[in-house]
């Protein structure tokens, strides 16, 4: 009886619904569900059993389905993603505080993108709190969003009411490979362009000031730190009408925090063949981007 009602508290304190869905449908499907949709357990499994690395990737699913580890090899470079899905700042500052120390890289590179900087962080802390062995930073994350639903769902981690984790496996994503070092590979190719309406965003402060904290544990850890926006589709980009503003706004932030950052969403892509949908890029896209960031890598 206990644990129907806690499971019954989570769905209450975990958003109304998600993707048109109902929320208990959707929480028993994805997110109580270790193993699901967005390879978390599989991509965190791994960085918990890995020799220090290179490069070390922090961010949204722009990060996972964006950073393809074959073509950072092919360049010289180990590297770990430790992108998870809808990834704030906030976020990654938890990760960084939990795998730095052990990945030891010399670069980290943190994906920026508009959307988590507007965020909560709350979809990410119920993922990653499912998907990852128990550990004190996964707990202060979940108090650090002070949302109510992200911090029942760190109770319930920490009481153990999410299940043991040692003998689940990754569920097969048949849309999409997975690489060693926490990529996501897809060959979908977009079909149409979206008719989008004008739409604003506005930043969260807070994901501001976390983005200069995670720079700053990332340079006490000896590594060099660059913030990277991805590529997007033109269609997507001329719907975002403050997005003059909301670059302005990074760049002072960049600057506060004295780092490095390097925009790619204007990178000569096309917006169908090289994206799967309207904000993520395919394997080919992925390629290009890739390789544009790693010969700006070799730039002073």
């Amino acid at each position: 009886m206990l644990l129907v009602g806690y499971g019954a508290s989570l769905a209450v304190t975990s958003k109304v619904g998600y993707a048109g869905r109902p929320i208990l449908a959707y929480l028993s499907q994805h997110l109580l569900e270790p193993g699901g949709e967005h390879q978390t357990l599989r991509r965190f499994r791994e960085a918990e059993g890995r020799d220090p690395v290179d490069v070390v990737f922090f961010g949204s699913s722009h990060a996972y389905r964006g950073f393809d580890p074959r073509l950072f090899a092919e360049a010289g470079y180990t590297s770990q993603n430790l992108g998870s899905t809808n990834q704030t700042p906030l976020n990654s500052v938890y990760l960084a505080r939990r795998y730095l120390a052990r990945l030891s890289p010399r670069l980290v590179i943190v994906e920026i993108y508009y959307a988590t900087l507007a965020g909560d962080g709350f979809e990410s802390t119920r993922d990653l709190l499912v998907n990852t062995t128990w550990a004190w930073e996964m707990q202060a994350m979940a108090f650090a969003t002070h949302q109510l639903g992200a911090i029942n769902f760190g109770a319930a981690k920490g009481l153990g009411l999410l299940g043991d984790l040692s003998g689940v496996e990754q569920r097969v994503i048949p849309t999409e490979r997975y690489v060693a070092g926490g990529y996501c590979e897809t060959t979908r190719v977009r079909r149409t362009l979206d008719d989008r309406l004008p739409f604003r965003v506005t930043l969260e402060p807070q994901q501001l000031d976390e983005l200069v904290r995670l720079s700053e544990i990332g340079a006490a850890a000896g590594a060099r730190v660059l913030w990277v926006s991805h590529p997007l589709p033109a269609d997507h980009l001329r719907a975002l009408e403050n997005r003059a503003a909301i670059h302005h706004t990074i760049r002072e932030t960049a600057e506060r925090a004295g780092v490095v950052y390097r925009s790619y969403e204007d990178l000569d892509l096309d917006p169908l063949a090289d994206f799967f949908d309207f904000h993520h890029l395919n394997a080919h896209g992925v390629e290009r981007f890739n390789r544009a960031l790693l010969a700006d890598l070799e730039r002073p």
